[in-house]
């Protein structure tokens, strides 16, 4: 995963509702460490999903789906229509 656009994104949330969904493997030490230092520095909604047991590319068997649920999540929650936001 590469974390280059996220580390870079320093801009203040001007209130133009921007959010930021990154999401790493658990046995990726290097792209956690770089998401959370560039969560702390994000003025956005941000959320940080961490799939246990995955490597950088996901290759490990059912680590992909592991890590499809709570991005699937996260944007139905924020692209559903006004008033009609739901978790599922």
């Amino acid at each position: 995963m590469s974390t280059t656009g996220l580390g870079a994104a320093r801009q203040p949330n001007d209130g133009n509702g921007l959010a930021v969904f990154a999401q790493g493997g658990g046995r990726d030490g290097e792209a956690i460490a770089l998401n959370r230092r560039a969560r702390e520095r994000l003025a956005a909604n941000s959320e940080l999903v961490i799939v246990p047991g995955a490597g950088q590319l996901f290759e490990e068997p059912g680590a992909l789906d592991e890590g499809v649920r709570p991005a699937g999540a996260w944007l139905r929650a924020r692209l559903a229509p006004a008033g009609r936001r739901a978790d599922g």
